[in-house]
């Protein structure tokens, strides 16, 4: 480990695949967030915004920890980033993902460095080592569609200044997919009665230690408006993500 040797928190090994689901969900929005700007969709750049706040809620209730509200985000890494994670991190097979503290960067975050074959780059950047764990095991064994949100982004991700009240748990909340894990554990955290539906999704994050199934070999089609990187050009090269 290149960094401070920080020991793992005593979360329950669920919870800590909650707390993988809940980042996933947080990073998912914050990629809504960036394609509904490009799209000059200022509703669903709200909506995005909104959620990424039930997101942030989830993820202090979870931790048990409510300052986290306002503390780093989990977020995709960016490009530049992930590379100088990646100098940090001993690459292995051919999917992979190395937990590396980012303290030799100056920071107090924790990434996870990451490829898959079909995918592509994956890089995630949260608050603290246990979570990276958590996200380093999902994106090792995790079905594909699990570990788009963590695909690397080519600037950081963030929502800047929140001018428009968007923090509205409950309407996020109602929002949910909650047949999707990420979205699931969301509403499972917040407190909402989970659905027959929303209690399968949420149990499938104890399962992200099987193997990835023949199935994940088939591409996996979104409707997520995720820039492509031949169109991710930042709005404002302004750093726009809390730390």
């Amino acid at each position: 480990m290149t960094g401070p040797d920080y020991p793992l928190l005593a979360i329950p090994g669920h919870d800590l695949f909650q707390l993988a689901h809940v980042a996933a969900f947080i990073a998912d929005r914050l990629h809504r967030q960036e394609g509904a700007v490009d799209a000059h969709d200022r509703d669903g750049r709200r909506r995005a915004a909104r959620d990424v706040h039930a997101g942030r809620a989830a993820f202090a209730k979870l931790i048990g920890n409510p300052d986290a509200r306002s503390g780093a985000v989990p977020r995709p890494l960016d490009r530049a980033t992930y590379e100088q994670a990646e100098g940090l991190a001993a690459r292995g097979e051919s999917r992979t993902a190395v937990v590396v503290s980012l303290a030799p960067l100056g920071r107090t975050t924790w990434a996870v460095v990451g490829q898959a074959p079909g995918v592509g780059q994956l890089g995630a950047e949260v608050p603290s080592r246990d979570v990276a764990e958590a996200v380093a095991q999902q994106i090792r064994s995790g079905p594909r569609q699990d570990l788009l949100p963590w695909l690397v982004s080519k600037e950081p991700l963030g929502l800047g200044m929140d001018r428009w009240g968007t923090a509205d748990e409950d309407a996020a909340v109602q929002s949910l997919d909650t047949s999707v894990p990420r979205e699931a554990a969301v509403a499972v955290a917040l407190g909402a009665s989970p659905s027959p539906t929303a209690t399968a999704a949420a149990s499938a994050a104890t399962r992200a230690a099987a193997p990835p199934q023949e199935a994940d070999a088939v591409p996996v089609q979104t409707d997520l408006p995720v820039r492509s990187a031949s169109v991710m050009t930042p709005t404002n090269t302004a750093p726009r993500i809390q730390r």
